[in-house]
């Protein structure tokens, strides 16, 4: 029995890497300024121990010229594959692709724990086919790392209640507590979660609440004192890193109404199930956050959860609704990529409600699961079709193309096969703004530590230099493939 499981995980784990890594280096056509950002700086780590700002392993790396941070699971990850995989920029989203693997995964496990097989699978297919999931695991940022932390705090919690071992309770905390590192999101989500399940904890395990001692409220306490340390460091690491945990914006509204806007407006449901997020980085601009035929099994899905009285499922429903609390009081409308943490409590409401529908007899209701089916197979065809062959030219304008990792890696190539001290342009070294970004990214692939070559000197014997200058004649001029780089090597 233990054997067939394993062998189902390890057969999930490998369709979960297929699919999300299918056309991985097509879609999209180029990278963020925040991918490049992250590249770069775990090029430099995995080489040097230190960022850009040659600080040595921080836990969070200031990037873009002092404008933003970047999270530590992220990035370490990354460092990590580099390590591992070698330099490139298809084993930095690789880790990406890894991230939601694992999800899929745990999502399907921790599903069939909760209930059965069925669960799982259709856990599994919501949260797989979900748009946000797979645009985020073609992208090397951190928005989709607290998912796998979000899973494990769920199992935790779930195999604690069926197990009773506290070491369960344990992991659940640890686990939502590394989340609250994962992405800045989490600011918001991790808080509230935490006070969720010490609630969760005191209903479903106290049998008196009149009775107010240690003893009586012990596994409540256990969690809040297993999550605690990741709080009571975050005011000395913001204050190390200024503004790396808590941002800049503070937590407040201009009026009541202000608030309940910025709140309801991530559930609006014309935003989740059809437009996307407002940035096409992360959304299709045709596709919501979620897939349109989730909509009406979701809603059932929170139906069944209270008429069930099923009390994970209630504390799931609690937990989606409440986990944007606190970025309702930075103003933050219509950004999917700030909510995925929403994206596993929805897959698994939505199964049960997928399995519920399943139920029902009747030739009416068996009439409207053969057409939700046939709504579904559709609206995943065409999400699917659009995102894996049409997204990328249709948004290549916003993507920046990393065309210097070829000019880079042909230097790298023609320096080493002739023996030759490679030498960069300060033209390129100095490259400021977005662009310059990427330039750093393509760059580190390759030379982590450049040697410069000042434009307008004589190029030395034994050297060959990668400029942008297109007319020297002091040197052998070498093709880059790549559009306004160029090679020149002297030979000694």
């Amino acid at each position: 029995m233990a054997i067939k499981k394993s062998l189902a995980c390890l057969i999930i784990f490998i369709f979960c890497l297929l699919f999300f890594s299918f056309r991985l280096p097509e879609v999209p056509r180029g990278m963020t300024i925040d991918e490049a950002a992250f590249g770069y700086n775990a090029s430099l780590i995995s080489q040097t121990l230190r960022d850009e700002n040659g600080r040595f392993l921080p836990v969070f790396v200031l990037s873009l010229q002092g404008r933003d941070w970047r999270q530590p699971v992220a990035q370490y990850l990354q460092v990590a594959s580099y390590k591992i995989f070698g330099r490139s920029l298809l084993n930095l989203k690789l880790v990406s692709v890894l991230a939601a693997a694992v999800s899929g995964l745990l999502i399907y496990l921790l599903a069939v724990d909760l209930k059965n097989r069925l669960l799982g699978w259709a856990a599994l297919l919501v949260f797989i086919t979900s748009p946000v999931i797979l645009i985020h695991s073609h992208l090397a940022l951190d928005n989709i790392m607290p998912v796998p932390f979000i899973l494990v705090w769920l199992i935790g919690l779930l195999k604690f209640e069926k197990n009773r071992s506290v070491k369960f309770l344990v992991l659940s905390a640890i686990s939502l507590g590394i989340g609250f590192y994962a992405h800045k999101s989490m600011r918001s989500a991790a808080p509230v979660w935490t006070l969720a399940t010490a609630g969760y904890l005191t209903f479903t395990q106290i049998k008196d609440w009149r009775i107010f001692s240690l003893k009586n409220y012990r596994l409540p306490v256990l969690f809040l004192i297993s999550i605690a340390p990741f709080y009571l460091i975050s005011p000395v690491l913001d204050y190390k890193y200024a503004g790396a945990v808590y941002g800049t914006q503070n937590l407040s509204t201009n009026s009541i109404y202000d608030f309940f806007y910025f709140y309801i407006s991530n559930f609006d449901l014309s935003f989740l199930f059809i437009k996307g997020d407002t940035i096409l980085h992360h959304s299709t601009g045709r596709h919501g956050m979620f897939l349109l035929i989730t909509l009406p099994v979701f809603i059932y899905g929170l139906f069944k959860s209270f008429s069930l009285k099923n009390k994970f499922f209630i504390f799931l429903a609690i937990c989606f609704f409440a986990g944007p609390f606190f970025i309702s009081f930075v103003g933050s409308i219509h950004r999917a990529s700030r909510i995925v943490f929403l994206t596993p409590l929805f897959a698994l409401i939505c199964g049960l409600g997928i399995i519920e529908l399943i139920k029902l007899t009747g030739y009416a209701f068996k009439t409207l699961t053969v057409l939700l089916l046939f709504l579904a197979l559709f609206n995943v065809y065409d999400f699917l079709n659009y995102y894996w062959f049409r997204y990328a030219q249709d948004t290549y304008n916003i993507f920046y193309s990393p065309v210097g990792i070829d000019a880079y890696k042909k230097l790298d190539e023609v320096s080493k096969k002739e023996n030759l001290i490679p030498l960069i342009s300060e033209d390129l070294l100095k490259t400021s703004g977005d662009g310059g970004a990427v330039e750093d990214f393509s760059r580190s692939l390759y030379f982590t530590r450049p040697n410069k070559y000042k434009e307008g000197s004589k190029i030395i014997a034994g050297t060959a230099v990668l400029s942008r200058d297109s007319k020297k004649t002091d040197a052998e001029k070498i093709e880059t493939g790549a559009n306004g780089y160029f090679i020149y090597t002297a030979q000694p």
